[in-house]
C-alpha cells in the first residue's frame, strides 16, 4: 500500500513540473540555457522563396479511331469504298467540308497521274475538264461517320463513296458521252460532204470540246473502280485528237480560185464591165466540192472605190462583186481581194476554241486586177492642163449611178471676174466635153448657147432633154487658173457633185492665156 502511494506521488510531481515550465532541468541544462541568453543575438536569416508547385500531369485523351489516323474504317474497306477524313475545331459541317476536299484532292492526284500526256497536250483545257469530273464525283459522296472529341476539342468527319455504285454511274455517263461524240462526228462529216464548211466546223468544234472530258471520264472510272477500263476502237476514234485532226484537214482543204473578172482593162472614167467572181471549194482528192454559205468580203487592196458584193458563196461555191465607182483613176492598176469573213464565222460558231484552229483561213484569198488606160486626145494642150481637167471630170462623174447612163450636157463656163462668158469659156467647155465623151457611164449631148443672150441653164437643160448638166466657172489668180464645175440634176435641180482644180499659168498656151 505504501509502495503504491509513493509511485503516485512521483507521477504527480512530474506532471506539476511540466505544467510549470517544462519539467525539472539538470544543472547542465540550466547552465547551457543561461549561456545562450548571455550570448549576443545572431542576425535573422532571410527565408528563400518556395519553388512553384509542379503542374499537374497532362490529361491522357483516349486514342483516336483508326480511320482518323489513316487506317481503313472497319465498315468501309478501301477495296470497296473511297473515303475522306476531315478534322475541324469549328463545327461538324466544316469537318465534313474538309473531308470532301481531302477526298477530292486524293482522287485528282490519282487522275492526274493517269493523265500526264493529256495534260501536257491540252494544258488549261485538260485541267478544267479534270476538275469538272472531280466536282461531279463529289455529288455521290455521303457522310457516314463523325464525332466530337471533347478531350481534344475537335470535330471529326468521314465521307464515303461506294466504288461499285459510282463506277456503274460513270460507265453509263461514259456511254452517253460516246453517243454524243458519235453524233457530232457523223453530223460534221455529212456537212463536210455537202460543202457546208461552217456547219461542219461547228459540229467538229462541239465534238472536240466535249471530247476533252473523255480522258478524265475514263481515268475517273479507273480510279473509282480500281480496275482497267477497256477503250474500244470506236471510242478511240472519238478522242480529242481525232476531232482536232478533222478540223485541221477541213481548214487545209478550203481552196480559192478566180472564176471571172480578172485582168480587165478600162479607160479612165470607166468601170469594169465584168463582175469579179471567186469560187471556193473543198479539195477532196481529185474532186472539188463547192463550199456553200461561206461568208466572204471583197475589199480594195490597191486603189480605191465602191464595191457591191455577195456576202456569201452560193450553192455552186461562187461569190461575185461588182465595181460601182472608182475613186482613184490616177493609179494605173487596181487590186481587189476576196477573203473569208472569219470574224463572222467566229460569231456564228460562238466557241472560244474556234480561234485556236481557224487562223489558217485568214490566208485563203483570191485577187483580181484591172488596169486603167489614161485619157488622151488633147495633144495640143500641156500635160498639166490635161491632168487638171481629168481630175475635175473624174471627181464629178463618180457621183453618177453606175447602173444608169444619163444624158449630160455642158451648159457654160463663166468668168467669175465679170460673171460672163468669154472666148476662153468656149475653149474650156470644148475640152471638158471631149473628156466626158470618153466615159462609158454617160452620154454627152451637144448644147448650143449664144453668149450674147442671157443664159438660163435649167431652162436650156430641159429644152435639150438632159438628165444632168454641167455649170462651171473659172477665175485667173496670181498662182494659176481656178476652175469650178457643178453637176446638177435637171428634174430635182439638186447638186449631184462639185469639183474644182487649180492649173498653173505655165500650163496654159500663150494664145489661150491671152484670151483670159
Amino acid at each position: 500500500m505504501n509502495g503504491k502511494i509513493k509511485i503516485f506521488l512521483v507521477i504527480a510531481v512530474w506532471f506539476v513540473g511540466i505544467a510549470c515550465g517544462g519539467g525539472a532541468q539538470t544543472a547542465h541544462q540550466k547552465d547551457r540555457g543561461a549561456a545562450l541568453k548571455a550570448a549576443p543575438a545572431k542576425p535573422a536569416q532571410v527565408s528563400r522563396p518556395l519553388k512553384p508547385a509542379a503542374a499537374p500531369a497532362a490529361i491522357d485523351c483516349p486514342p483516336e479511331p483508326g480511320w482518323v489516323v489513316g487506317k481503313a474504317h472497319p465498315r468501309y474497306p478501301s477495296g470497296r469504298f473511297l473515303t475522306g477524313v476531315g478534322i475541324s475545331g469549328e463545327s461538324a459541317e466544316h469537318a465534313r467540308d474538309v473531308a470532301l476536299k481531302n477526298l477530292a484532292k486524293n482522287i485528282k492526284v490519282d487522275i492526274d497521274s493517269l493523265s500526264k500526256d493529256f495534260i501536257s497536250t491540252e494544258g488549261v483545257y485538260a485541267e478544267s475538264a479534270i476538275q469538272t469530273r472531280v466536282d461531279a464525283i463529289l455529288e455521290g459522296v455521303e457522310r457516314k461517320d463523325g464525332y466530337f472529341d471533347k478531350c481534344r476539342g475537335q470535330y471529326y468527319a468521314l465521307v464515303v463513296m461506294d466504288r461499285r455504285l459510282e463506277a456503274e454511274k460513270h460507265r453509263q455517263q461514259l456511254k452517253e458521252t460516246e453517243n454524243r461524240l458519235k453524233n457530232y462526228m457523223d453530223a460534221a462529216r455529212q456537212a463536210e460532204q455537202s460543202g457546208n464548211v461552217v456547219r461542219a466546223l461547228h459540229q467538229y468544234l462541239s465534238g472536240y470540246e466535249e471530247s476533252l472530258a473523255l480522258d478524265p471520264q475514263i481515268n475517273v472510272l479507273r480510279v473509282i473502280s480500281k480496275s482497267r477500263v477497256a477503250v474500244s476502237p470506236e471510242l478511240e476514234g472519238l478522242r480529242a485528237k481525232a476531232f482536232e485532226s478533222k478540223i485541221h484537214s477541213l481548214v487545209q482543204n478550203v481552196k480559192f480560185a478566180v472564176a471571172a473578172g480578172d485582168g480587165q482593162k478600162i479607160k479612165s472614167m470607166q468601170i469594169p464591165g465584168q463582175p469579179l467572181a471567186v469560187k471556193v471549194y473543198l479539195a477532196n482528192g481529185s474532186q472539188q466540192v463547192p463550199v456553200r454559205g461561206l461568208p466572204l468580203t471583197f475589199k480594195y487592196e490597191q486603189g480605191s472605190g465602191t464595191l457591191q458584193a455577195d456576202s456569201e458563196t452560193n450553192g455552186s461555191g461562187i461569190a461575185r462583186a461588182g465595181v460601182r465607182r472608182i475613186d482613184s483613176y490616177n493609179e494605173d492598176q487596181h487590186a481587189i481581194v476576196a477573203r473569208i469573213d472569219t470574224p463572222q464565222i467566229h460569231g456564228e460558231l460562238n466557241n472560244e476554241l474556234s480561234e485556236r484552229f481557224l487562223t489558217p483561213l485568214d490566208a485563203k484569198n483570191a485577187r483580181f486586177f484591172y488596169s486603167i488606160e489614161k485619157i488622151s486626145g488633147m495633144s495640143t494642150q500641156s500635160s498639166a492642163w490635161q491632168s487638171g481637167l481629168v481630175r475635175l471630170v473624174e471627181n464629178l462623174i463618180r457621183n453618177i449611178d453606175p447602173n444608169k447612163t444619163p444624158v449630160v450636157g455642158v451648159i457654160r463656163f463663166t468668168d467669175m471676174r465679170g460673171n460672163q462668158m468669154t472666148a476662153f469659156s468656149k475653149i474650156l467647155a470644148e475640152d471638158f466635153k471631149n473628156l466626158l465623151a470618153k466615159s462609158d457611164s454617160l452620154k454627152v449631148r451637144e448644147i448650143s448657147v449664144d453668149p450674147e443672150e442671157e443664159v438660163n441653164p435649167p431652162k436650156i437643160a430641159k429644152q435639150s432633154h438632159l438628165d444632168m448638166y454641167i455649170d462651171g466657172s473659172f477665175h485667173l489668180q496670181n498662182d494659176g487658173l481656178q476652175i469650178i464645175a457643178k453637176l446638177i440634176h435637171v428634174k430635182t435641180n439638186d447638186y449631184m457633185g462639185t469639183s474644182d482644180t487649180l492649173i498653173e499659168k505655165s500650163a496654159l498656151r500663150p494664145e489661150d492665156l491671152a484670151k483670159l
